[in-house]
């Protein structure tokens, strides 16, 4: 069961990066990959996580941390054009 779970993980951030780095090609995510666990830092500023927030309902702390495992294959993409659409 853990080895499951930590190749959801994994798998989740590889799409999660793509469907990113489709959005925004200008902008380096490549960094989500390389980093493991539960959570991963995003790279967005305090003002872009509330716009964020504040506009999409999304939720991350104000330092970019977002839980990696909330992400699946119903809510990634629109995770991944909030965050576009903030940093475009």
């Amino acid at each position: 069961e853990l080895e499951q779970m930590r190749l959801r993980i994994s798998g989740m951030r590889q799409r999660f990066t793509a469907e990113l780095t489709k959005r925004v090609p200008f902008y380096d995510f490549s960094f989500l990959n390389e980093s493991k666990g539960l959570f991963s830092y995003t790279g967005l500023t305090k003002e872009q996580v509330h716009k964020v927030r504040e506009e999409h309902g999304i939720y991350m702390t104000d330092s970019g941390r977002i839980n990696v495992c909330g992400l699946n294959d119903e809510n990634v993409e629109r995770v991944a054009d909030a965050i576009a659409q903030v940093v475009k």
